[in-house]
């Protein structure tokens, strides 16, 4: 995060992608950290767009209400009380957290990404543990896709056990303390 801070320090903006966000925990995770721990970019366009196959699950992203059992998978206190609003036992997401997210349906197997503009560019995409349901052709295409949108000194984050389908497109990066066996676990788009 320092570098892309300080690499787009001058447009104040950031772009992320939940690709295959499911009901939106991963999308509004990311707005919470950086709102916490990213001070230094209060008044920043920030825009979290998140995607999944099932309306359904959009539908609930969108709504952004979830029950207490949800709500006490991991999530610190402190963000629950900073970030929601409780309503029986349902909790809330709270405006300012919710206008940094976008969701919408998208098939990421699909001829076209949601994302096709020549100005669709993210700084960080993260497409973690669904390609380990997709055949081997199926990953080449997707993340030829994702590599076309991701800034070229933006970040791919993919699960564990997930690799690039094509590593001549990609250079593994390794953060902080974060070590990992598989090249794909932490991507870098590699330069064109």
């Amino acid at each position: 995060m320092p570098k892309l801070i300080e690499a787009r320090r001058h447009i104040r903006a950031l772009r992320i992608w939940s690709a295959a966000c499911s009901t939106g925990q991963e999308a509004y995770s990311l707005g919470m950290l950086l709102l916490e721990h990213f001070p230094m970019m209060a008044g920043w366009k920030i825009r979290i767009e998140g995607t999944d196959i099932s309306s359904e699950v959009v539908e609930r992203a969108r709504a952004g209400c979830y029950h207490r059992i949800e709500i006490n998978r991991g999530l610190p206190a402190r963000f629950v009380v900073r970030y929601f609003d409780h309503t029986g036992e349902e909790w809330i997401v709270k405006p300012e957290l919710r206008t940094m997210c976008n969701f919408r349906q998208a098939n990421l197997c699909g001829p076209q990404l949601p994302f096709n503009r020549s100005d669709d560019r993210f700084d960080l995409i993260f497409l973690r543990n669904v390609m380990l349901y997709f055949s081997h052709e199926t990953r080449r295409t997707l993340l030829n896709g994702i590599h076309r949108l991701l800034a070229q000194d933006g970040f791919l984050f993919l699960g564990s056990s997930e690799q690039p389908a094509d590593s001549t497109i990609w250079t593994a990066v390794l953060a902080g303390g974060t070590a990992t066996s598989s090249p794909g676990s932490r991507a870098r788009r590699r330069g064109e």
